[in-house]
């Protein structure tokens, strides 16, 4: 071997000689003792095609074998001429389970023993077109098609900054002969407008050219990053930072020993023990082939400065040795196609039992080959599992979240994959030179994106925050949305299912959450429950004395994920439609139990059905009521009247419908025509789910229509301008639907005496004084301002929905349609009475604006209270008066206490105050009767608002028109405030009149009563004239300055 160089060896040992074979067949991780003195003798090369090796990798080739090789400082004379290898480390690259993935060396000194001539370093020849300048900048070589077509470079000099593209034929040897840091006399140069129509750029061809760059001696040291002053202007720069100050581009060089490998695969590492470095984005680093160990020193060119806030220890650095604390990262270095990297030095004996190169088989390599994939991408992905390992343990393997590294899966079917996708959208980015010259705000290895900042936190810490959000508010009711709350990147992932209550929430391992779908296409199915499910958008709804709960629409959520679950069909079943749903009841057998519940259903059974192309087990066509209890509780959220199902049964029917506590059932979708459109849905990674096909043979056909339309006729749903003019008759039984104007939970004996009945009443055990509690709500209909109360009486004895918020679309099913003495006619709840949600809530602020004006005048001839809009003024303010009030005892608090010392519950605040308004046509009564209406009227702001809160807890305030004696302390508290009874103001009212009108039927005679009485809605503020032509003037004033 080499017999031509046995001369020039003679006063070597031949044994001293090792060939890359021998070695190839060791089984070593260090050899830096065992071969203290060993030789290698061969050359180098730079793979330029296909080939076992990555295009651009210097091997070491001595006829017998290859081997990849590191260098410190690797000289491009070496390529094509003999060398011999004096001090070298070789290694064995291993991964899961003790598999070598490769093979290589660590060279260290290098004694040339012939090169080649032919790319050994000459002046070359000066021609017109040279420049001379030190590289700050070498991008990566680009290809296309497997071949490499150029790269660029920026050079300084003279503080001139010059871009040189480098392409031909021989770019390899070229590309590797340049060193950033040095500098360069470059010639044989030409102009080139095909790269930069706005940078100059200059053209070095090799297909054309036979010159080098050659180096040149520059005394000018290479500036380093100094890591305190990067720490201390990280705040002020919005993009990464340079320590090059005559750089335009936003990069920095920084030198640094690797004292910890995070991730091999990934190319996460720590440097110094202080600093994260990520070189997973960096093209020539690969941990296949070349992975780099502890106790290696980098020089690090041109890499980026990314602010980041590690709120999770997605690498475990607290377990490791030599990381920084999590709390104290607040930078990573990143490396992109415009970085170089440089071995300083490898590792000494200090490092020598952590230099083992660790397992190169990440859970997350798949995601590694994604080049689509930025820095903030790939931690966002890592974080997320982490997240979801945490809200569901033991749900999913690595397999379904990450797919299979060691498998042959690509990795773009799994469920992290599919849910980045969900969120990210693509960028095909710029073409490579225009993202080089506009590198600070074209970067992609370091771009921003709001994927990254996409949360899934655990529901425990979710209620942490509302239950920030709920001490700052004070209001009844408030609904907050996302941007209120802060929560614009917090979604919420949660598998959906009922409760032991039948409501709707979302869970995880830490807590849960109830939860109210308002989506108008979309009801809740039992196909829906128990999978995980993403939502993306939700409000937060804080009511008093219940637990907060969010607001969200099930067609604009997806789903995560289907847990396995099968629909027993060896067991009997039947096919039927549910007509009525009576309200879930509560049962308590004494304080010290918790309360049963259960609830019956009126269903359709069908007849013989073939379901899922089988014909199933069915119990003879009738109605019939289902009593329920038990689990199947947790199925009524996705049980709505009018859908179809079908049940398992396993004893005499009779005997089973009485209790029905442990079966199951599934959503069916019927079959009608062959236009039939099927409900199927998806989960992120392809599995299906919906409802089960109900397919109808001719005759059943026409007995399910006959069916549909008898059911349509008798659950007729009126509208509230119906059942105001319609021919309605005294103690009807009806359905209505409208929007929910207003909440109010009050004592029995404010309501009417029909509902004091004690028939509503005498089952129910328990607390007497919450026996007595009803629920008033104003309902609006959808099309008119037509407005009717309805008295939902005795709200313990049954559950009432979530959901019922100002603005809510409703459904009230058998509900009775009565008139008061005093003619105002109204509804009251029965027994039977079922309330239902039906679709998204209305912006009641833009129906007001809708409205028309009107004249108060023009009030004495209507006959329905409808919502107005009147433009007057407040001519006298008869009373106000503010206290809080004992939820339980009705009594007034004073001293921040309850004269009962009642604890149960915080006290609620009571206004209530009437005051007079003209137009000019007649004068009407206003009466206001909640903290907003009290708000409008004194145009206070929100903290006003909490000063009289605080005050009313002391004492109640009084303003009483004529009496000042029973207005000191309105007085005084007001001053605080800045408030004034506000006599003279013109405002726009929105109100509800209460009409007095004379009604008849068979048992009694009403007369009319002559006024005009308004219930406020809302009251706005109109600037006069002169007061508008003042703020006019003023503001021309400062345009004109």
């Amino acid at each position: 071997m080499h017999t031509a160089l046995t001369s020039s060896l003679t006063y070597r040992k031949m044994s001293d000689i090792y060939t890359v074979s021998q070695l190839l067949f060791l089984d070593s991780f260090t050899c830096s003792k065992i071969f203290f003195g060993k030789k290698l003798i061969g050359n180098f090369e730079i793979i330029k095609s296909d080939d076992i090796f990555p295009i651009g990798t210097i091997i070491f080739n001595d006829t017998t074998g290859r081997l990849a090789c590191h260098f410190l400082e690797f000289q491009p004379r070496w390529i094509s001429g003999t060398v011999l290898l004096t001090k070298w480390n070789y290694l064995l690259n291993k991964t899961t389970g003790n598999q070598i993935s490769s093979k290589y060396l660590e060279v260290q000194e290098v004694q040339e023993v012939r090169t080649d001539s032919s790319l050994e370093y000459f002046p070359p020849q000066i021609s017109n077109k040279y420049l001379i300048g030190k590289v700050l900048i070498k991008s990566v070589l680009q290809y296309s098609n497997d071949k490499p077509v150029g790269c660029l470079l920026m050079l300084v000099g003279d503080q001139t900054h010059v871009h040189v593209l480098f392409s031909g034929k021989e770019i390899i040897e070229r590309y590797f002969m340049i060193i950033v840091g040095k500098t360069y006399l470059l010639t044989d140069l030409n102009t080139t407008n095909q790269i930069s129509s706005i940078f100059p750029v200059f053209e070095f061809n090799s297909t054309f050219s036979n010159s080098f760059p050659f180096p040149i001696n520059d005394k000018h040291s290479f500036t380093y990053l100094n890591p305190s002053n990067l720490f201390n202007n990280i705040s002020k720069h919005p993009h990464p930072i340079s320590t090059n100050e005559c750089s335009p581009i936003p990069f920095f060089t920084y030198k640094g020993t690797i004292t910890c490998i995070i991730d091999n695969v990934l190319g996460v590492f720590i440097l110094d023990s202080q600093f994260i470095l990520h070189l997973g984005r960096y093209p020539y680093y690969n941990y296949l082939i070349l992975p780099y160990r502890v106790g290696m020193t980098l020089l690090l060119h041109n890499i980026h400065a990314v602010s980041t806030k590690m709120d999770r220890d997605i690498w475990k650095l607290s377990a490791r040795k030599h990381c920084p604390k999590l709390e104290d990262i607040k930078i990573i270095f990143v490396a992109c196609f415009c970085s170089t990297i440089q071995i300083c030095e490898f590792p000494s004996n200090k490092f020598c039992h952590y230099s083992v190169t660790p397992r190169v088989i990440s859970k997350f390599s798949l995601f590694h080959v994604d080049d689509s994939l930025t820095l903030l991408d790939l931690i966002w992905i890592q974080k997320v599992y982490y997240e979801i390992l945490e809200k569901f343990p033991g749900e999913f393997d690595d397999s379904t979240l990450l797919g299979d590294p060691l498998g042959n899966s690509s990795g773009q079917s799994s469920l992290l994959s599919k849910l980045f996708q969900r969120y990210h959208i693509s960028d095909q980015g710029q073409e490579w030179p225009e993202e080089f010259f506009n590198h600070r705000f074209g970067c992609r290895t370091c771009q921003l994106n709001d994927v990254s900042k996409i949360k899934f936190i655990t529901f425990s810490n979710f209620l942490k925050i509302i239950e920030k959000i709920e001490t700052e508010n004070q209001s009844t009711t408030k609904v907050i949305s996302q941007s209120e709350a802060g929560m614009e990147f917090i979604q919420l992932m949660g598998i959906l299912e009922g409760n032991s209550i039948g409501m709707l929430q979302f869970r995880d391992h830490t807590g849960q959450i109830q939860a109210v779908n308002i989506s108008s296409v979309q009801k809740i199915q039992t196909y829906h429950l128990n999978n995980i499910w993403l939502v993306p958008e939700y409000d937060i709804v804080l009511e008093k004395h219940e637990k907060p709960y969010i607001r969200f629409a099930i067609d604009k959520c997806f789903c995560f994920y289907v847990k396995p679950s099968t629909f027993p069909i060896e067991l009997k079943s039947f096919a039927f439609r549910v007509s009525h749903i009576y309200p879930a009841k509560v049962d308590c057998p004494s304080e010290l139990e918790f309360p049963n519940l259960s609830f019956k259903m009126r269903i359709n059974i069908f007849p013989v059905l073939e379901i899922d192309n089988g014909t199933r087990n069915e119990l003879p066509e009738k109605n019939t009521y289902v009593h329920l209890s038990g689990d199947f509780i947790k199925f009524l959220p996705a049980i709505h009247v009018g859908s179809t199902y079908e049940m398992t049964y396993n004893r005499n029917p009779e005997f089973w419908l009485k209790n029905v506590d442990n079966a199951k059932i599934r959503s069916l979708q019927v079959e009608i025509n062959k236009n039939f459109e099927y409900s199927t849905c998806k989960d992120l990674i392809g599995n299906k789910f919906g409802p089960t096909i109900l397919q109808l043979n001719e005759v059943n056909k026409h007995t399910y229509i006959a069916l549909e339309t008898k059911f349509l006729e008798a659950n007729k749903i009126l509208n509230i301008s119906d059942l105001l003019y319609g021919d309605m008759k005294i103690g009807s039984i009806i359905s209505i639907q409208g929007i929910l104007v207003s909440k109010e939970f009050r004592p029995t004996t404010y309501l009417p005496k029909f509902t004091r009945s004690p028939s509503f009443s005498n089952h129910l055990k328990g607390d007497t004084d919450h026996r007595d509690t009803s629920l008033l709500l104003r309902i609006r209909d959808t099309k008119t301002k037509d407005v009717i109360d309805t008295y939902i009486v005795s709200t313990a004895r049954y559950i009432i929905p979530l959901g019922l918020i100002p603005g809510q679309p409703l459904i009230l099913r058998k509900v009775m349609a009565k008139v008061s003495k005093i003619g105002i006619v109204y509804c009251c709840s029965l027994p039977t009475t079922n309330i239902t949600l039906a679709g998204i809530p209305n912006d009641d602020h833009k129906m007001f604006h809708e409205l028309e004006n009107i004249k108060l005048i023009d009030l004495f001839n209507r006959s329905a209270q409808k919502l107005c809009r009147i433009h007057c003024t407040i001519t006298q303010v008869f009373n106000l008066s503010v206290e809080m009030v004992c939820e339980t005892c009705e009594q007034t608090f004073y001293n921040n206490s309850c004269p009962n010392e009642c604890t149960l519950f915080p006290p609620k605040f009571r206004v209530e105050g009437k005051f007079e308004v003209r137009d000019g046509t007649s004068k009407a009564i206003v009466l206001i009767k909640d903290e907003v209406g009290l708000q409008e009227l004194l145009q206070l702001k929100d903290d006003r608002i909490q000063l009289i809160r605080k005050a009313a807890a002391q004492k109640k305030i009084v303003y009483q028109q004529n009496h000042l004696n029973f207005s000191k302390n309105f007085d005084k508290v007001f001053n605080q405030v800045r408030a004034k009874i506000p006599i003279g103001r013109e405002i726009i009212l929105y109100c509800w009149p209460i009409k007095r009108q004379s009604l008849k039927n068979n048992n009694f005679s009403i007369q009319t009563f002559h006024g005009i009485e308004l219930k406020a809605a809302g009251i706005e503020e109109i600037i006069p004239e002169s007061e508008a032509f003042k703020y006019l003037q003023n503001f021309k004033k400062k345009l004109n300055v």
